[in-house]
């Protein structure tokens, strides 16, 4: 008589265990029904986030800079036909005008906000 061995193989080290179900979430409301509430409220923990990501310097170094290379543009348009032999506008002044207007835009995206304190930090550095 011989005895059959049943061989068992384990993988993963532990037997299978069931897994508890989770509570039903609550269904958000949609925007279309009105008014979103208390909870549409985002809060921010990071001070950083709370500022905006440009004050008003840098909007206007983007905007100056835009100004030039759109006058470039219209500066570049004026002729019809470029000669190197003789001056011309859209070959020695434009170029420079467009890249220092790109270089300004550049600037304005780069450059960090200068941080602002609030009426309550005024009071205590004087």
């Amino acid at each position: 008589m011989s005895e059959q061995k049943k061989k068992t193989v384990v993988t993963g080290g532990s037997a299978p265990q069931a897994k508890p179900k989770a509570a039903p979430q609550p269904k958000p409301k949609s925007p279309a029904s009105g008014s979103l509430g208390k909870s549409a409220k985002i809060k921010v923990s990071d001070p950083l986030m709370k500022t905006m990501p440009f004050d008003r310097k840098n909007y206007l170094f983007i905007i100056g800079g835009v100004l030039l290379v759109v006058l470039g543009y219209i500066l570049l348009s004026g002729e019809e036909f470029v000669d190197a032999t003789e001056f011309s506008i859209g070959l020695y002044v434009v170029p420079p005008i467009m890249l220092l207007g790109y270089l300004v835009i550049a600037f304005g995206i780069l450059r960090k906000p200068e941080q602002t304190t609030g009426p309550e930090d005024n009071a205590t550095a004087l």
